[in-house]
């Protein structure tokens, strides 16, 4: 039995849709081991994987995944600003892991359709993401041996997918902004048809707001933020809830509006760039011809505000930060069988 899934490689966040199954992971990968995950924790009492932490072994390799890199690893990375990471490897372990842990089955075939950004996707790089990703892979995950096959992979321009999911039917004009945690992709398109005039990219995305909040607690406190505690200070704030406490010095650190401020900083940099690309001139709408302007990516819960009162149509799916496989897996759906050959 092969099964279609909705891959989307995000650089803050991977997540994969199978049916009814929805997996996301941080996209970071780390090195790490099995066994000394468990001899450190059983010091402690418990020697178990709580669940949604991955350890994978494939290439070689013990790596931790996720959340485990996150918070268990020095080296952990999500390959930040390296385009190679949808070919180079890193994306494929991000697929084995997420597609492990949805799809139970100790030897499992699937057919995967993704995405690249804008500014990345060509005929070239699509090549090589299907030849990373194609093709029967071998690997444990938390101790178990797994098979994964891959019998083919549509890659698709990102933004692309979420019209299939979130947009219109009809050949209108509509566009999809999609702020993730590196990047800032626009996409335009007359129906499903992209329009390559207005579809552009911007190097920035949420994580920058990071980098900066990060930057302002060394000068301020004079110590370094870890990425986890960096994520969970930016996701206390788009979600309205109380952050965890920081230290320095074993006195509690009080932020006072570090966060907000580099987070608008970085909404108002998108919110430009969106003007820039879509506007009619100084005085004129921003997208205004677009029957839909969809806003997406983990990035629209804190952007949201800025773009809205640049295009007051703007419409937000509900969990925007899955509308990428969700279109991906709708496309996946619809590809005849025929097709899938060629997708090799």
């Amino acid at each position: 039995m092969t099964t279609i899934v909705g891959f989307d490689p995000g650089n803050s966040e991977a997540t994969l849709i199978a049916g009814k199954n929805t997996c996301t992971i941080p996209s970071y990968i780390g090195s790490g081991s099995l066994d000394e995950l468990r001899r450190i924790r059983g010091g402690a009492g418990r020697d178990g994987l709580e669940q949604g932490e991955y350890v994978l072994e494939c290439d070689g390799r013990s790596l931790f995944v996720g959340a485990l890199a996150l918070e268990q690893t020095r080296d952990a990375s999500s390959a930040r600003g390296d385009v190679s990471r949808y070919w180079n490897g890193h994306t494929r372990r991000l697929l084995l892991t997420l597609a492990a842990a949805a799809l139970p089955r100790a030897e499992t075939s699937i057919r995967v359709v993704t995405g690249l950004p804008v500014q990345v996707w060509s005929k070239e790089t699509v090549k090589q993401v299907q030849q990373s990703l194609v093709g029967e892979h071998h690997f444990t995950l938390n101790g178990r041996q797994r098979g994964l096959t891959v019998e083919g992979c549509l890659v698709m321009m990102e933004g692309a997918g979420a019209l299939a999911a979130h947009g219109l039917g009809t050949d209108v004009p509509q566009a999809v902004i999609d702020v993730g945690g590196r990047t800032t992709d626009l996409f335009w398109a007359l129906g499903q048809k992209p329009d390559i005039s207005r579809c552009d990219g911007l190097p920035v995305g949420i994580e920058k707001a990071g980098d900066q909040l990060s930057a302002a607690v060394l000068l301020e406190y004079g110590r370094t933020l870890r990425r986890s505690e960096v994520r969970a200070q930016l996701r206390a704030y788009a979600n309205d809830t109380a952050a965890p406490p920081l230290f320095a010095d074993g006195s509690r650190l009080h932020l006072n509006g570090h966060v907000a401020s580099a987070i608008d900083a970085v909404a108002d940099e998108i919110a430009t760039f969106v003007a820039q690309a879509w506007g009619e001139g100084e005085r004129g709408k921003v997208a205004g011809e677009a029957a839909r302007v969809l806003l997406i990516g983990g990035g629209a819960y804190y952007v949201q505000r800025q773009l809205q009162h640049l295009i007051a149509h703007l419409d937000v799916p509900r969990h925007p930060e899955l509308a990428n496989a969700q279109g991906c897996f709708a496309v996946g759906q619809q590809i005849p069988e025929v097709a899938w050959s060629k997708l090799r």
